[in-house]
Formats: structure tokens, C-alpha cells, sequence
């Protein structure tokens, strides 16, 4: 079960850099990707928490 976890989270972060990689040829353009494992944590980082 663990280990399952383990790969739908890393899947879950390719997907991302995947999708947020074709901006990385825009001058000027940055992107930091944060790994959450709750929903809020993901508002701490943007200030909604």
C-alpha cells in the first residue's frame, strides 16, 4: 500500500513537470514546484492558510 502511494505521488509530480516544462523557453519565465500531501498545506504556501 505504501509503496503504491509512493508511485501515484511521483507519477503525479512528472505530470507536472511535464506539463509546466513547455513554458521553461519563455525569457523570463520561472516555476518552482512545491510537493504537498495535503490540501492544506498547499494554501499555507499561497497564503490562503
Amino acid at each position: 500500500m505504501k509503496s503504491q502511494r509512493k508511485k501515484k505521488y511521483f507519477e503525479g509530480l512528472k505530470a507536472i513537470y511535464k506539463r509546466f516544462s513547455g513554458y521553461k523557453d519563455i525569457e523570463g519565465y520561472e516555476y518552482t514546484i512545491y510537493p504537498v500531501l495535503e490540501a492544506k498545506d498547499a494554501l499555507r504556501i499561497i497564503g490562503l492558510c
